[in-house]
């Protein structure tokens, strides 16, 4: 009974300093501001996304990745005529127009990580002396790392082909924890957890 009410004594204790470092720091206009800023960024990123993946791998095949990414993350979003009508109209060279297409969308794009920054300063009381370049530049390398990570699922990849090489009536064995056990879990390079059901999906 001792324990019980120590544990709600410090619980309440929490909640209540939670509570009042949130009013303080000015929660809510934080919280308000970070949703407007990925809001208005998402586009942008999505350009710069297409631009920087239509350099390397050609503006049809970025449109189609782009397109998987926002039908894997945003479902419903890929099939809006308006976005995917935009995405396959821009054909973004490899000259210096493209290069400066590339820059300006991704300068864009990369103010939601900005944001996040100046955020997480404010709540832990941090100055960042960085030059604003420096900061910038950061925020843009996050936001081609995320655009990567985003675009790059190597799970549905591999099941992709699998179906694809697979004839009628063949059988594929796969070998590897599922959840919920801890094994799916302790190995950091599992970067998909899946369950009994995942390969249904496909």
């Amino acid at each position: 009974m001792l324990n019980l009410a120590s544990f709600l004594r410090s619980f309440f204790d929490l909640l209540i300093r939670s509570t009042k470092k949130f009013a303080k720091d000015d929660g809510g206009y934080l919280a308000a501001g970070m949703s407007y800023y990925i809001f208005f960024s998402v586009f942008p990123f999505l350009l710069g996304l297409l631009a920087f993946l239509g350099i390397f791998f050609g503006s049809e095949k970025a449109t189609e990745q782009v397109k998987d990414v926002l039908e894997r993350q945003l479902p419903g979003i890929a099939d809006s005529p308006i976005i995917y009508d935009n995405l396959q109209s821009i054909d973004f060279n490899k000259g210096l127009v493209g290069a400066v297409a590339v820059i300006g969308l991704l300068w864009t794009g990369s103010a939601v990580f900005g944001s996040l920054t100046r955020m997480m300063n404010k709540i832990w009381n941090l100055e960042d002396k960085r030059s604003f370049y420096n900061r910038k530049g950061t925020d843009m390398i996050f936001t081609i790392l995320i655009g990567l990570i985003l675009s790059t699922n190597t799970f549905i990849n591999t099941m992709n082909d699998v179906w694809r090489i697979l004839k009628p009536g063949g059988l594929f064995l796969a070998v590897t924890p599922v959840y919920p056990a801890a094994e799916a879990f302790q190995d950091p390079t599992h970067v998909n957890i899946i369950t009994e059901q995942t390969i249904g999906y496909f």
